[in-house]
């Protein structure tokens, strides 16, 4: 008797178990769907309200300009794009206060809404970490959870952060996306005094801090992508060889003394996302 009860206890918890992942698999490709939606949605309202869009919209569209997060050589930023003023008032002149006047409103809010209808979801790709951490940025961190699958990794904000203001809507606050063929760099890095965090450079300009509770959990994440298929990946290995190699490059010439100093402040750990 005792036999049998143990063998039904073990089927019982062991089918729970497998409930339970399953559950929370299902959950996870729910979010990343809706995150996907959203994101072309979001995509869409850029091209149809800017300032020559069909459905531009004064009171509404930001009329201030901020450095955008895009790298290009030697990690210079360039690029400017609109963004909403979140400047106290005490830095402002008195002719610019009205930027920092946030509407009760914004184009297609209703888009962003949450949706209380649930459907079925079948999953496309395998799902091979995920993780609660946080989105860095020098303007702040938003809270989330990372998602890596075998061909893309995906950061989905928390559903308990809403999206109700002009100024969450500007930038990437409903999330991120990318795909590991745009990887070219993974870098373990510094937050808050703790090793947890780690930093993740995209061919296409883009650079991703993200940071973990742990420093196991961070360590989890980078090696498990760097277990997956990352063809463009171009700076991995032992980082004294990386600097030696780009010393003797910059001592014959093939470098400007600024890209090399750029580079020995990205072996040293230090981030564009985190100005700390």
């Amino acid at each position: 008797v005792n036999v049998q009860a143990e063998i039904i206890t073990n089927t019982i918890f062991n089918l729970q178990g497998t409930l339970v992942r399953d559950f929370y698999s299902h959950w996870q490709h729910l979010r990343s769907t809706k995150h996907d939606m959203q994101q072309q949605w979001y995509k869409i309202i850029l091209k149809t309200t800017h300032q020559h869009g069909v459905w531009h919209d004064t009171e509404t569209y930001p009329d201030s300009w901020e450095i955008d997060s895009t790298e290009g050589p030697g990690g210079i930023r360039r690029r400017l794009k609109r963004c909403p003023v979140d400047i106290p008032l005490q830095f402002l002149m008195d002719k610019s206060h009205y930027k920092t006047e946030l509407v009760d409103s914004m184009p297609f809010e209703f888009l962003f809404q949450k949706n209380k209808r649930r459907g079925n979801v079948k999953p496309q790709f395998t799902l091979v970490y995920t993780n609660k951490c946080s989105h860095i940025k020098s303007a702040g961190t938003t809270e989330g959870d990372i998602l890596l699958y075998r061909q893309y990794m995906l950061f989905v904000r928390d559903e308990s952060a809403s999206i109700d203001t002009v100024s969450q809507l500007v930038g990437d606050a409903l999330g991120m996306y990318w795909s590991l063929l745009d990887v070219t760099e993974v870098h373990k890095r510094w937050y808050n005094l703790r090793d947890v965090a780690v930093e993740i450079f995209l061919n296409t300009g883009q650079t991703y801090l993200l940071g973990f509770s742990t420093t196991e959990e961070r360590d989890e994440l980078h090696n498990r992508l760097l277990q997956l298929n990352l063809p463009n990946l171009v700076h991995h290995g032992d980082q004294r060889k990386e600097i030696r190699s780009m010393t003797q490059r910059w001592q014959e010439g093939h470098v400007t003394n600024f890209e090399y100093l750029m580079h020995l402040n990205k072996q040293a750990g230090r981030s564009f996302n985190d100005l700390m």
